[in-house]
């Protein structure tokens, strides 16, 4: 990690290169200077680190193993496996997705990859030739756009975001132009995500990290572009555990009215909320009083998503124990009945290898306002707190 005060020859040199660099210029042709990008640590420490451009602009992640194929992935690929008679995989890397459905299902396979090797190269991001009877069962790139500007490779990749903002979400657009049915490792974000679901039948949440590069939490994604039900009825799996259907989950999807003013990022606020778990399986996400917080109230910025202090202006101080308790308990009924997918994954698991789940703000505003309504359920907001007491 590196201070922008200080980064020295090397990291200037690149920056300075960087920005001469025609973006016609495939990341792996480029000199090797200009194969390196700066990331973003913090903007208020002004920390960067030197980065991989050709690997991330390619949003690459390589697949090794068997981990993608719980039962209902097998069942899905059974079942398409009457329709279609061979498999592709237009992000094929090292192949290793194709040689586990050649074991498993003693198939025919090929396979396609920008960067070309043992395969037709081939920009699958553009277009995938849909030539014969096949399905695609694929680990295609991931690289959001704001991480693509954060990470300093946007000028590679910026012509793939007209639609979408994560490559991901453009790689399944094109399967789903060239195949009837897709097998797609994708981030677990799709669940939370503004892509169409009508084509989804199932996705199976792989609660074990199946990288030696990145922590990205992924899930297997069953798609079929003949079935338009599956923002209602989609199952969702843990591993091979049916967990809810897709309709569920978006019953659960709650939103904050903002008719109680609530402030996040209030460094003298009297409430604290630790917004993501630990990796000790009891610390979990918790709203409570700000003097049983461990966090400095000098790093809070308006930034700040994980560990933050609120203020509830319309709140006595003698009914603050009384909505934590009752926020906390509409959070535990939250999980509990979604299963913990309406939170989003958090890169990492617990010690017991469970899933680490972040509460964004607009749920934690709503829990907040359920809270005070159950508190006060005839009373209109008014202002019941002067502030002598932060």
């Amino acid at each position: 990690m590196l201070c922008l005060t200080s980064q020295g020859i090397f990291l200037g040199h690149v920056l300075g290169m960087q920005k001469l660099l025609p973006t016609n210029i495939p990341p792996d042709n480029r000199p090797l200077a200009l194969r390196y990008s700066t990331m973003v640590i913090s903007h208020e420490k002004g920390t960067v680190k030197i980065v991989d451009a050709n690997k991330i602009s390619q949003g690459a992640f390589y697949t090794k193993g068997e981990f993608w194929l719980t039962k209902p992935v097998k069942d899905f690929i059974k079942m398409v496996l009457g329709q279609t008679d061979s498999a592709l995989d237009p992000f094929a890397g090292n192949g290793h997705i194709l040689d586990a459905l050649q074991k498993n299902f003693n198939l025919k396979t090929f396979g396609m990859d920008i960067n070309g090797g043992k395969w037709k190269k081939n920009d699958s991001l553009k277009k995938i030739p849909k030539k014969g009877n096949f399905f695609i069962c694929t680990n295609p790139p991931y690289l959001a756009k704001h991480s693509a500007r954060r990470k300093g490779v946007f000028d590679l990749v910026r012509n793939y975001y007209i639609k979408f903002d994560d490559l991901y979400q453009v790689a399944i657009a094109k399967c789903f132009e060239a195949a009837r049915y897709t097998v797609a490792i994708i981030p677990e974000t799709f669940l939370n995500s503004d892509f169409p679901m009508q084509h989804l039948k199932a996705a199976c949440i792989i609660e074990n990290n199946p990288f030696r590069d990145t922590d990205q939490p992924i899930l297997v994604a069953c798609f079929d572009t003949h079935f338009f039900d599956g923002h209602k009825s989609a199952k969702i799996y843990k591993g091979d555990e049916f967990c809810l259907e897709i309709r569920e989950l978006s019953k659960s999807r709650y939103s904050p009215t903002k008719e109680l003013k609530i402030i996040f990022n209030y460094p003298k606020g009297r409430l604290a909320l630790k917004a993501v778990d630990g990796v000790r399986p009891k610390d979990k996400i918790r709203f409570m009083r700000a003097a049983d917080f461990y966090y400095s109230r000098e790093r809070i910025r308006v930034s700040s998503r994980l560990l933050t202090y609120i203020e509830l202006p319309t709140i006595l101080s003698k009914d603050l124990d009384l909505i934590i308790k009752k926020a906390n308990s509409r959070l535990l009924e939250i999980r509990s009945s979604t299963k913990d997918l309406l939170l989003s994954p958090f890169k990492g698991n617990n010690k017991e290898g469970k899933r680490r789940r972040r509460l964004d703000y607009g749920l934690a505003r709503y829990i907040l306002e359920s809270s005070y309504a159950e508190i006060h359920p005839d009373k209109k907001e008014e202002s019941l707190f002067d502030g002598s007491a932060i």
